[in-house]
């Protein structure tokens, strides 16, 4: 703790590996205004499970996991306020105060998986798997490990009219079937304690999945009864997103020593329960009216974009990453065009006095004819 506190006071190291929230680059930002802008308007975030698939570990090959173990003694004198002999209360003492041999007892009293992936294994899934109310989907892209789906078909047959004149979507049932085999990666951890030559210490085991992950066989079934699914307008169709991921339990954990070498490790002895879950989005292209200030960039190859400056600010706390209204105007900055000239549109050859909002430093308008004093 008292490392990680110094650390974090020392602004220039933090922020030459931190950055903000936002990195706006010296961008300057006009006042607000209204802006027509599409967003991508999430109609639905939705997830659901599958029933569990059993794995035997039993099956798994001496080595297969990289084995990880960590001993500790435990000693009646601990300060441990009478838990002397739980394994939460180990003694920080030397690891070589306990070893393995061939008559170790393993006693189990805790164990979990820490999940870093469950995804489908690659080109297991295709559109006649996923439906809508019954109705195949157009099409299915895979993209690393997120599935994109085109369904134009469906939307328009599955529709409710009542929903569309009111500009809602409609409430459909999804449905992902087949889907499977799986790919787990992660660490199976198990503690507990262990006796060996007269005398009990506290272990931690931890299992690691190799590289390639370990296969489970078994397909799984998802559905989502109420995934709401807008319309098609404007010739801009819905885009529904889903990708996998999912909870691991072990059953009946047990350490499995090798009878080749005494006091090595083999593996680890049970049963996975996996559990597959998906999280599915549905979103469609949108155009709104905000209220925001927009982010001037120059055109490329003028001198405003050469004289940029990029050099790394290093300050701690950083600034605040974007702030309306940063731009130059004429007032503070007698090199850009003077934008106090302002067009009488009613009359394309008449100009009047005035003054704009809102000035584009370095941009292509300012008054009748353009930016014409560079």
């Amino acid at each position: 703790m008292d490392k990680t506190g110094n650390r974090r006071q020392r602004g220039p190291s933090l922020c030459s590996v931190c950055g903000p929230n936002i990195n706006t680059e010296d961008i300057t930002f006009t006042r607000r205004e209204a802006n027509l802008v599409y967003l991508d308007k999430v109609y639905s975030y939705n997830k659901a499970s599958s029933c569990p698939i059993l794995h035997p570990l039993q099956d798994s090959r001496c080595g297969e996991f990289t084995t990880t173990l960590k001993l500790e003694p435990i000693e009646d004198d601990c300060g441990c306020g009478g838990k002397s002999h739980s394994c939460c209360c180990c003694c920080n003492q030397a690891a070589n105060a306990c070893d393995l041999g061939p008559d170790a007892v393993f006693t189990v009293t805790r164990s979990f998986v820490l999940v870093k992936s469950l995804e489908l294994r690659p080109r297991t899934l295709d559109e006649s798997d996923v439906t809508i109310d019954g109705v195949e989907v157009d099409d299915l892209m895979e993209i690393g490990k997120q599935f994109i789906v085109s369904a134009d078909t469906a939307i328009l047959e599955t529709s409710k009219t009542r929903c569309q004149d009111l500009g809602l979507p409609t409430k459909s049932f999804f449905l992902i079937r087949g889907a499977g085999p799986w790919i787990f990666r992660g660490t199976i951890v198990v503690e507990g304690t262990v006796n060996s030559g007269g005398r009990t210490c506290c272990f931690q085991a931890k299992f690691e999945t190799p590289d390639r992950g370990l296969l489970i066989e078994g397909t799984s079934s998802f559905a989502v009864p109420k995934l709401a699914i807008p319309c098609i307008a404007g010739g801009i169709a819905p885009v529904i997103r889903f990708n996998f991921t999912g909870k691991v339990f072990i059953l009946n954990p047990e350490i499995i020593m090798d009878i080749r070498e005494n006091g090595r490790i083999c593996t680890v002895g049970g049963s996975l329960a996996v559990e597959p879950e998906v999280n599915i989005e549905v979103s469609r292209r949108t155009l709104f009216c905000i209220d925001a200030c927009e982010g001037l960039l120059p055109c490329e190859g003028t001198e405003a974009a050469f004289e940029l400056d990029d050099e790394e600010d290093c300050t701690w706390p950083p600034a605040p990453a974007c702030i309306c209204g940063t731009v130059s105007s004429p007032e503070n900055d007698p090199d850009i065009c003077d934008t106090a000239e302002i067009c009488d549109f009613e009359d394309d050859k008449k100009c009047h006095r005035g003054k704009r909002e809102i000035s584009n430093s370095g941009m292509q308008w300012s008054g009748c004819n353009g930016c014409n004093s560079w």
